[in-house]
């Protein structure tokens, strides 16, 4: 138990709590671009962001009870698939199951559209 402790010890004095590493200005020297690219840890800083601003509109249009909501994640899964296809066609195998989760999420988008469509028409023909 002691020698567990010491480890756990170390660690944390070691690899958690060492800040040397730490840049801290980023930004110095360097043009903005990557700078951004360096805070974030990311190549695809664009389409990164076009990602988070389709979903936020999506979410937003769901929210307000809209069928375009599904366009909105139907967008964001194809910007999805593009980011992560990237790297997959790269040769990094490993992103495999990452890349399924929005084609996944694609094929229910899909799937909610025609189902909000076949309801919104049923809604329509028992009004009459």
């Amino acid at each position: 138990m002691n020698n567990l402790e010491e480890r756990v010890n170390n660690y944390i004095n070691n690899e958690l709590l060492n800040f040397n590493n730490i840049d801290t200005n980023p930004l110095e020297g360097k043009d903005l671009k990557d700078s951004i690219l360096k805070i974030f840890n990311t190549n695809n800083l664009l389409v990164s962001t076009f990602s988070i601003i389709a979903s936020i509109i999506a979410t937003y249009l769901t929210a307000r009870r809209s069928e375009y909501g599904f366009v909105g994640f139907i967008i964001n899964d194809i910007i999805l698939i593009t980011l992560w296809s990237i790297p997959v066609i790269g040769g990094d195998t490993n992103l495999i199951p990452v890349l399924l989760c929005p084609v996944l999420l694609l094929i229910n988008d899909i799937y909610g559209v025609y189902n909000w469509k076949k309801i919104k028409n049923k809604q329509k023909e028992d009004l009459k």
